[in-house]
């Protein structure tokens, strides 16, 4: 999956801890611009590959802090859409060859 800044996406896992968090719980994270909601639509403000995981993503007006520090929210929790405003659709991934 690509991801860049300005695509959209749709939330397929709201689960609370936002990214593997090893030692960290619910209380350690805040969400100032509210919790992601599963089958909304969300604006990637950046996007980027972490060195220990999947591609990482910022969103447009939900950030989520760890202690007071800004981190990214896991790709894998968003599929991309494509279209315009009026028709957005989901982008389906095809199965990747297990050979």
């Amino acid at each position: 999956m690509s991801l860049q800044a300005n695509d959209r996406v749709v939330c397929i896992d709201a689960t609370p801890i936002p990214i593997n968090a090893p030692g960290f719980s619910l209380p350690d994270f805040a969400f100032p611009g509210g919790f992601i909601e599963e089958g909304a639509v969300y604006c990637i403000a950046d996007a980027y590959e972490r060195p220990d995981g999947p591609i990482a993503v910022t969103l447009v007006g939900h950030p989520v802090l760890l202690r007071g520090h800004e981190i990214a929210w896991n790709a894998e929790r968003f599929r991309k859409l494509k279209g315009n405003a009026n028709s957005l659709t989901r982008i389906r991934e095809e199965p990747q060859d297990a050979s």
